[in-house]
C-alpha cells in the first residue's frame, strides 16, 4: 500500500457514512469493522492517528457488544486476500484490540469453535 494514511481516511469516511445510515434506519446492524479497527491499523504501521480518527472513535459509539475473533493458528492460512503472515496477523489483533480498549470498549472474544457454534454464541449474546 503506497499511502496507508489516505487509504485509512477514505475508509473512515465510508465508515461514518455507514454508521449514519444505520442510525437513520430501524433494526439492528452488525458491522464487520469499526472506527477503532482503523485506528489500530494506523498504530500498527507507526502512523499517528489524525484527529479525525479520535473524534470518530469518541463521537460515533457502537452499542456493543464488540465481538473479536482471536488469531487461531490452526485455521490460519494466507491467500490473495489475506496477505499477512501469522506474526503480522497476531500483531494486528493486538493493535486493533488495544485501540478498541483505548476508546473504552469491552470486547467479547469469540470462542475457537466451529462456525455454527460461533453463530450460536453471537446470537445468544444478542438476544
Amino acid at each position: 500500500m503506497q499511502d496507508p494514511l489516505s487509504y485509512a481516511l477514505e475508509i473512515l469516511k465510508r465508515d461514518i457514512e455507514n454508521f449514519n445510515r444505520a442510525c437513520s434506519g430501524a433494526g439492528r446492524w452488525l458491522f464487520d469493522r469499526g472506527f477503532a479497527d482503523n485506528a489500530g491499523f494506523l498504530d500498527l504501521m507507526g502512523i499517528s492517528r489524525p484527529e479525525e480518527f479520535d473524534r470518530a472513535c469518541r463521537n460515533y459509539r457502537y452499542a456493543g457488544p464488540i465481538f473479536v475473533a482471536p488469531p487461531w493458528q490452526a485455521i490460519y492460512h494466507g491467500d490473495e486476500d489475506r496477505i499477512q503472515d501469522w506474526q503480522e496477523a497476531k500483531a494486528t489483533y493486538l493493535a486493533v484490540t488495544a485501540a478498541w480498549r483505548s476508546y473504552g470498549y469491552d470486547l467479547v472474544e469469540l470462542p475457537k469453535t466451529s462456525v455454527e457454534e460461533r453463530v450460536a454464541y453471537v446470537q445468544e449474546r444478542l438476544a
